[in-house]
């Protein structure tokens, strides 16, 4: 029983394959072709489309705000929006550790008062936090 090795089986970095051309509908959303080029990625309108996509303005749903009102000023304000991001993001920790530490409880109401409580707080909150920003949309 000699062990047969194929030639290359001990290369530490083995020649790689050719890889096939990708077919046309695999490139299909992938940027302008030139049909002049035989289909190949047309590079001056990507950078077009690039250049227009940076030029465009920034989302932002304060445009649709109120301009005066206590509701407008506090939806607007960045420290409402720095809690909001902070809440969430200790939510999604939170989510984490409800996962990994209350795996017996089938429901909320069976889940130990903890989870319940911090469950309650979140949902009072992103509900207390959602109130300012529907009153400020016009």
């Amino acid at each position: 029983g000699a062990i047969e090795l194929r030639p290359g089986a001990m290369e530490l970095c083995p020649s790689p394959r050719p890889s096939p051309r990708p077919s046309p509908r695999a490139l299909e959303g992938l940027g302008p072709r030139d049909p002049a080029e035989g289909g190949a990625l047309d590079h001056e309108a990507v950078k077009r489309q690039i250049r227009e996509a940076i030029k465009r303005p920034k989302y932002s749903v304060a445009k649709f705000y109120k301009r005066e009102g206590l509701w407008q000023a506090l939806a607007r304000h960045r420290h409402f929006e720095s809690v909001t991001i902070a809440v969430i993001c200790l939510n999604a920790v939170w989510i984490a550790v409800d996962t990994d530490h209350n795996m017996d409880a089938p429901n909320l109401i069976s889940a130990p008062p903890i989870f319940q409580a911090m469950d309650h707080i979140f949902c009072l909150y992103f509900v207390v936090e959602w109130l300012p920003r529907r009153m400020s949309l016009e």
